[in-house]
């Protein structure tokens, strides 16, 4: 996944809190305001050109880390949505 890409999913993310946060639900308010933070960090980062060769290892911990994230993200909305 790109910047982009994660920018993208994360102003998804942020529209579907913003209901919440209108309404006056504290959480969803903090939580719309961390999303909001990160996507502008996200945007302030240079470009970076893809790295050719990493191996094998490199791979592994890139994908182990995608998904860490994932799933703290979708803990993170699990419990903001108490779904």
């Amino acid at each position: 996944m790109n910047a982009n890409s994660a920018i993208s999913r994360l102003e998804m993310l942020a529209n579907r809190m913003q209901p919440a946060a209108a309404r006056g639900d504290r959480s969803a308010q903090d939580w719309l305001t961390e999303v909001r933070t990160a996507i502008l960090e996200l945007r302030r980062q240079p470009a970076q050109a893809p790295r050719s060769g990493g191996g094998f290892l490199e791979s592994v911990g890139q994908g182990l880390a995608l998904g860490a994230g994932f799933a703290v993200g979708e803990e993170i909305v699990d419990d903001l949505f108490d779904w």
